[in-house]
């Protein structure tokens, strides 16, 4: 009899400890999903109020400039969004087609060449993000590049060269370029499919210079062919 009750007793004992086991498994796996669903939900808001800024360094010492896109793209939520690659299974290779060519520098390396200006292979990191108009219908992506130099003078003499656009012989079927020049930064906005006397063009040119304009003097030039 004692046996018996002993065994009922270990019986009732590992039923108790496995069912508290259970409980506190389905309430991990509940807490859990509570903090996936959490952080989705952040994730979203994130996406929905801001538009992604890239970036890329080409000197293991960074500049000291402050990056801007993200708060100059801040200021064109009510009127633009991120572009999506995601149009066509071409894009997907188009973006990356984009970025191998900017982390080689061939953009850079093609105006120093045009430009005959080596100073524009000096230019130590890369912020840029692709926008479109909110109520975008087709059109390519606009692209809104800050370039930081180490070196002011670097910069301003990349900027003298660009402001004598109309004495070069420029090497690209498309130019649509508003360049902007403060210190050692200069930024760059370019598009396929809209000219820069466009509104959407000006209108990110007129939010560059409302980020920049209270740390002083600022230049601009603008050209498209």
């Amino acid at each position: 009899m004692n046996l018996m009750l002993k065994f009922i007793t270990i019986f009732i004992f590992f039923i108790s400890c496995k069912e508290r086991k259970q409980n506190e498994e389905e309430k991990q796996s509940e807490n859990l999903v509570k903090k996936q669903v959490q952080l989705q939900q952040e994730t979203n808001v994130e996406t929905k109020d801001s538009i992604q800024v890239f970036y890329i360094s080409y000197d293991s010492i960074k500049s000291n400039t402050t990056e801007k896109i993200s708060i100059i793209n801040k200021g064109l939520l009510a009127d633009f969004k991120g572009y999506k690659f995601d149009k066509d299974p071409n894009e997907l290779r188009d973006l990356k087609k984009i970025r191998e060519g900017s982390k080689s520098k061939g953009f850079l390396k093609t105006l120093a060449r045009d430009f005959k200006n080596k100073d524009f292979l000096e230019v130590s990191s890369v912020h840029y993000s692709y926008i479109v108009p909110e109520d975008n219908k087709g059109s390519s992506h606009i692209s809104v590049e800050q370039w930081d130099f180490k070196d002011p003078q670097k910069a301003k003499s990349c900027f003298e060269s660009l402001k004598r656009y109309n004495e070069v012989e420029i090497y690209f079927k498309t130019i649509n370029w508003i360049w902007v020049h403060q210190g050692n930064t200069i930024f760059l906005v370019f598009a396929l499919d809209y000219q820069v006397t466009d509104k959407e063009m000006q209108r990110i040119k007129q939010e560059i210079i409302n980020v920049i304009k209270p740390s002083g003097e600022y230049q601009t030039v603008q050209f498209y062919e």
